[in-house]
């Protein structure tokens, strides 16, 4: 190798390294819904940690959010004063492209209130 290329592929190696272990980019679906049917429990037998909220949307689809989850007690609240209130909500789920009209397209990790 010809000390003139050198710089070249040591540019070259640190690009793709740099490239390689830049963070991607997180994609998520976002979907507008009205809660409809809200179910809290869990299948028998119950434990610790086993139970969930099954929330139903108006327009189709459903979301699912277990109490081992850390934000379950927060999002369980926020649907439910979304269905007292009759407002909507836009659920965030971590899939790219879920569908949102499918029935727990994935793990929700966010709702928010509008």
């Amino acid at each position: 190798m010809s000390s003139k290329s050198w710089p070249f592929v040591a540019m070259s190696v640190l690009v793709v390294a740099l490239a390689a272990s830049a963070p991607s980019a997180h994609a998520v679906t976002e979907c507008v819904v009205t809660p409809g049917d809200l179910f809290v429990g869990g299948d028998p037998p119950i434990t610790t940690n086993n139970a969930y909220f099954f929330a139903s949307w108006v327009e189709g689809g459903a979301g699912v959010v277990y109490q081992s989850d850390a934000n379950y007690k927060p999002l369980l609240a926020v649907v439910m004063s979304a269905k007292l209130t009759r407002s909507k909500v836009r659920v965030r789920y971590l899939p790219d492209n879920a569908s949102c009209t499918a029935v727990n397209p994935g793990p929700i990790s966010g709702i928010w209130m509008l």
